[in-house]
């Protein structure tokens, strides 16, 4: 029999698991974006701190964070727009990601009109 011919019938789905699924994985997404949102913030606090420099240099040392993850970080707390939680659903889960977002928003608002 020739393939173009076949009809392949898929199984029934259960709207209800599907719906279920997608909740539970829009939540888990969620909580990784807010977990990178709160260190994030916490590093940019900790940064105005008289101990800053050792608490950054511990991080690094003790194979917490490196010294370059940090700096995405605290480039992440600087931007509003994505420290704003009613954004984060739709946030990728990755601050390299999110860092570039960061950067990139950051330069259109300091981009200056043309002038002549």
């Amino acid at each position: 029999m020739n393939r173009e011919n076949t009809l392949t019938v898929l199984p029934a789905v259960d709207m209800v698991k599907v719906q279920r699924a997608l909740n539970e994985i829009k939540i888990s997404h969620t909580k990784s974006v807010a977990s990178i949102m709160e260190t994030a913030e916490l590093l940019h606090q900790y940064k105005l701190s008289e101990e800053w420099y050792k608490i950054s240099e511990l991080l690094d040392q003790e194979n917490i964070m490196k010294d370059s993850v940090q700096k995405y970080y605290i480039g992440i707390a600087q931007n509003p727009i994505l420290m704003n939680s009613e954004y984060w659903h739709q946030l990728p889960p990755f601050y390299n990601n999110l860092y570039q977002l960061s950067s990139h928003v950051r330069s259109l608002h300091q981009e200056r009109p043309y002038r002549r």
